[in-house]
């Protein structure tokens, strides 16, 4: 058991027991001032959880990091490469994502080149030395160097702050000016050109032609079918001519039969139109529908019968050939078959537009006016699929 000082029999003096009651007392002041009152902190403490020294700080080291950033990007190399490429970058927005963003990246590429040229070390070089000297001739030479110096100090500015500027008046001039003509117009120009041949009609080894032949059936078409066209394809073998018709298809008429028919006001003939429709124009002629006319003489009584026609496509400058054959030897015999008369049209669909259009349709004037027409639609072969006409 430990035992005080007095009765250890150690001598207390009065002036130490004072000052330790002294040392308590304010100690005791001490923590009640903590208690009840805030001191004040000294800058680059931390005191209460906040950083009161730690902004300014961050702002002095942020600035200057800055800095070196900003001279780091008006030096000569990043300057170069940096002010060309978001100068290319502005363009290529331009003219495809919107004028205003690319606008605002080619005036940040101008302002770059400006500073990057004003703190150059090619501008700095040009710029001249103060002089102390006052002999006439260095002054003037010194005049020289300046005037020289601020040539070069505001021209290349002057330059790069116009790029900005031709851009945005280009742009206002483009919405205030007039729309510029088309380069070419549409030119459609569908030709149409026949000429008369005798049967039989010569193919030659691995050689097709397209042909109508003129009967009502097959003129009129096929209502269940009115995609299809009223062309007939004929062909010949790979390695071998032939003539078309041949005796596969029929024969010709007795000497007895034709004068049956050409007493029945019909003359038989053995002629057949070769004909091309062209495409003059210089654009594609999707679909081209020319009407056929066939006239038919009936108890004294003529009647004209229209059919429309449907050739495939047409490039420009491309033509498409054709056959117009009689086929009819008995019934209702045709007595004139031509292309649409006087005003001659056809009804022309141009790639690419949503509607036809209605135009003039030319037809070639060549050696024979019977080119343009038959004056008898009366076959002389006797057709196996095709004889009696009726139902024009």
């Amino acid at each position: 058991m430990k035992l005080g000082a007095a009765a250890r029999g150690v001598r207390t003096y009065p002036h130490t027991i004072c000052r330790k009651i002294s040392h308590i007392s304010n100690r005791a002041e001490s923590h009640d001032l903590a208690e009840n009152e805030t001191v004040k902190e000294p800058a680059g403490l931390h005191i209460s959880g906040q950083k009161a020294g730690i902004l300014p700080a961050m702002s002095k080291y942020l600035g200057r990091d800055l800095r070196d950033l900003l001279q780091f990007l008006l030096r000569p190399s990043p300057a170069t490469v940096g002010t060309s490429v978001v100068l290319a970058v502005g363009l290529a927005v331009i003219f495809t994502a919107g004028f205003t963003a690319g606008l605002m990246i080619i005036t940040v590429a101008s302002i770059w080149a400006i500073g990057a040229w004003l703190v150059s070390p090619v501008l700095q070089k040009k710029k001249p030395q103060p002089i102390i000297s006052q002999k006439p001739k260095v002054i003037e030479k010194y005049r020289i160097a300046r005037r020289s110096y601020l040539f070069w100090r505001w021209s290349v500015p002057s330059l790069f702050a116009l790029l900005p500027v031709a851009f945005l008046v280009g742009h206002l001039w483009g919405k205030t000016a007039p729309p510029a003509p088309p380069v070419s117009a549409a030119l459609i120009l569908p030709t149409m050109g026949c000429e008369v041949g005798v049967l039989p009609i010569h193919l030659p080894p691995a050689s097709t032609i397209n042909v109508i032949r003129l009967s009502p059936g097959v003129l009129k078409g096929n209502p269940k079918f009115p995609t299809v066209g009223v062309f007939e394809h004929v062909g010949s073998s790979p390695i071998r001519s032939r003539d078309w018709p041949s005796k596969n298809e029929g024969r010709y008429m007795t000497d007895t039969e034709r004068r049956k028919v050409i007493a029945a006001d019909g003359i038989p003939l053995p002629y057949f139109l070769k004909c091309d429709m062209t495409n003059n124009g210089n654009v594609t002629l999707e679909e081209t529908i020319a009407t056929l006319l066939v006239d038919t003489t009936e108890n004294e009584t003529t009647e004209r019968h229209r059919y429309k026609v449907s050739f495939d496509p047409l490039l420009a400058a491309h033509s498409f050939q054709f056959y117009l054959v009689p086929v009819c030897s008995e019934g209702v015999l045709p007595s004139l078959v031509q292309w649409d008369d006087d005003p001659r049209q056809a009804m022309v669909h141009v790639l690419g537009e949503e509607q036809s259009r209605k135009v003039s349709l030319r037809i070639e004037k060549r050696a024979s006016p019977f080119d343009l027409f038959l004056m008898s639609g009366v076959s002389l072969f006797v057709w196996n699929d095709i004889k009696n006409c009726s139902g024009w």
